[in-house]
């Protein structure tokens, strides 16, 4: 019997709309906009038109939760909270600026091993992400959704695949559902698919999925 894992990116999030000169919102203040509701119901579409029965599990960031909220009470299906699903703790200073933390951003991905200031640097949070996939994907049974952030996304690609996300990019085939892309591709297992979505700016390892 065909498995499907299935990587949902949250819906639009509060910080997604904010100018550059805006501060940041740290992760308890920024849940998804109206927006992002329609797409968590879109995505809950999208989920049913591919499985009609998963388990669902999600980042308790309220980002995602919002969004697993959403999908819960659209499909019927449960879900459980899981804190390695988190996105990367980066830690930002006090009164950051949204063009100040994309900055820091940029230096996290380009520093993998370590930070010039505290916070959770691409390895470790690589690792903790793989750590629960090798835990909990490969001991499960069944349909799989994981509703994440875009750099934890990534990491669970990067697993799934054994490659990096820009690489892996190429054996997705991709089709349009609402306003979600859709990209999907067996492993090398012939009884497993991967299912990306995603709905709004992907990550920069995730780049070249984007037409």
């Amino acid at each position: 019997m065909e498995r499907r894992i299935l990587l949902a990116r949250h819906g639009e999030c509060l910080s997604a709309v904010l100018s550059d000169s805006d501060l940041i919102l740290r992760d308890e203040e920024d849940g998804i906009t109206e927006r992002g509701k329609t797409q968590a119901r879109e995505l809950a579409h999208a989920l049913l038109s591919l499985t009609k029965r998963a388990r669902l599990v999600t980042s308790p960031l309220r980002r995602a939760l919002e969004t697993a909220i959403i999908v819960s009470e659209e499909t019927g299906w449960n879900f459980m909270k899981e804190a390695a699903l988190r996105e990367a703790e980066l830690c930002f200073p006090a009164e950051t600026t949204v063009a100040r933390a994309k900055e820091i951003q940029l230096s996290r991905h380009l520093m993998v091993s370590e930070l010039p200031f505290e916070g959770e640097s691409l390895a470790k949070h690589r690792r903790r992400v793989w750590a629960w996939a090798k835990r909990e994907i490969e001991s499960s049974n069944g349909d799989l959704v994981i509703i994440a952030h875009g750099g934890t996304i990534d990491q669970l690609q990067y697993w799934l695949f054994r490659c990096p996300p820009d690489i892996s990019a190429h054996v997705y085939t991709k089709c349009d559902f609402g306003s979600y892309h859709l990209w999907h591709q067996s492993r090398v297992s012939p009884d497993e698919t991967v299912f990306r979505l995603d709905a709004v700016n992907v990550s920069p390892f995730a780049r070249y999925l984007v037409e």
